[in-house]
């Protein structure tokens, strides 16, 4: 599947997602490239951040930016920065986040209405392909 997207700031964007490409296991990512650079991360590497600054378009460098002890929650798994954290790390840090949220009232990750806004997004994505046609999406309040 593939959307094409418009934002209101006038910036464009495209998803994609399949789950049998030939080649590509596991791979959930994102890239975004501007006018002034681009960023990308890959799921495969998760401790690692691609970092382009600049305007050159042809032989533009990118530099691999590590996770260290510093960023996040990484410090309570692993001791500097470039080591791995694992899949299960992250359901450690999931849970704790969960739990945080419920004992303090404040939530600390994705909420309930960012799960309702993205079903509303697929919503959308279902409706402009039957449609061909663009769909607005409000921004939630």
């Amino acid at each position: 599947v593939s959307c094409l997207l418009r934002f209101a700031t006038g910036a464009r964007g495209v998803l994609e997602a399949c789950r049998v490409s030939v080649g590509e296991q596991n791979n959930y990512g994102f890239e975004v490239h501007g006018t002034q650079g681009a960023v990308f991360w890959d799921f495969r590497r998760m401790n690692e951040l691609g970092v382009s600054r600049g305007t050159g378009y042809q032989d533009q460098p990118v530099s691999t930016v590590y996770v260290g002890p510093g960023d996040g929650e990484f410090g309570a798994f692993q001791p500097g920065a470039a080591n791995a954290m694992g899949y299960d790390d992250l359901k450690v840090i999931e849970a704790y986040r969960f739990l945080r949220s419920v004992a303090e009232g404040v939530p600390y990750g994705a909420t309930l209405a960012d799960a309702v806004h993205g079903a509303t997004v697929l919503d959308a994505m279902v409706r402009s392909a039957q449609d061909r046609a663009w769909v607005t999406v409000d921004t939630p309040a």
